[in-house]
């Protein structure tokens, strides 16, 4: 006996029908239709990993936002900072008390980039580099405006 679903039920009776038309008689096998039993599968759904344990999706927002605040509080020292970093020389050696020849570029330099960005005068300028004398800052930032006008002048 075979067993037929759907689509095929009515396929097969339209057969059926033709066959009689044709031959006049009715066919020797009868098919019975069985509708097959609909499979229900039971599906235990897993809760995704960020909402098994607290996941911060906005960690970047929340730096961000740390350095617009210390931006705000002190634009001066993270100028300092971000310069350091990108010179290679770490924030502690150029406000530190060393005297190494590459530092004490590398700190003269931040000197007058900071004097002539932010317009400090050389006591506050001091005091933001490890709390140096006005002279020192002073000589520092004449001592890279010279070499400007000295490499300028070779031009």
């Amino acid at each position: 006996m075979q067993s037929v679903s759907g689509a095929l039920k009515e396929q097969h009776t339209h057969y059926m029908a033709v066959r009689e038309k044709l031959w006049f008689s009715k066919p020797k096998a009868v098919v019975e239709v069985v509708e097959p039993t609909p499979i229900v599968k039971i599906v235990y759904a897993r809760r995704p990993a960020w909402k098994l344990q607290e996941v911060n999706f906005d960690l970047h927002v929340q730096q961000f936002r740390k350095r617009l605040f210390r931006i705000a509080a002190s634009p001066t020292v993270v100028y300092i900072q971000d310069r350091c970093e990108a010179l290679g020389v770490s924030y502690e050696e150029v406000v530190g008390a060393g005297r190494r020849r590459e530092i004490v570029a590398v700190r003269h330099l931040l000197m007058h980039e900071i004097a002539r960005q932010f317009g400090l005068s050389y006591p506050a300028l001091g005091r933001l580099f490890g709390g140096r004398d006005h002279t020192s800052t002073l000589y520092a930032v004449r001592k890279i405006e010279a070499l400007n006008r000295a490499s300028n002048s070779d031009k």
